[in-house]
């Protein structure tokens, strides 16, 4: 069963919180790189552009999780499938 964007959007923001990572909605303009993750004062952001269509903004949302190292934290079956697909 194929869950619903909104819904696997939520379980990344879930696994987000529980990994200590920020995530922020805003806009990047036209020439924006749909966002990524970033370190601010040693501590992990993911920026995730607002204009995006929902599975563009699940799939940063995603990339930018992989690219946060070290976190042993649990992650639900469908976010760490999502996780192991998307390209980094």
């Amino acid at each position: 069963m194929k869950l619903p964007p909104q819904r696997l959007w939520e379980m990344l923001l879930e696994a987000a919180e529980a990994m200590g990572v920020e995530v922020r909605v805003e806009p990047m303009g036209e020439t924006g790189t749909g966002g990524g993750a970033c370190r601010v004062g040693g501590k992990w952001m993911i920026l995730v552009d607002e204009g995006l269509m929902p599975e563009q903004k699940i799939r940063v949302l995603a990339r930018g999780l992989k690219a946060v190292p070290g976190q042993e934290v649990y992650l639900r079956p469908a976010v760490r499938r999502l996780l192991e697909e998307v390209d980094a």
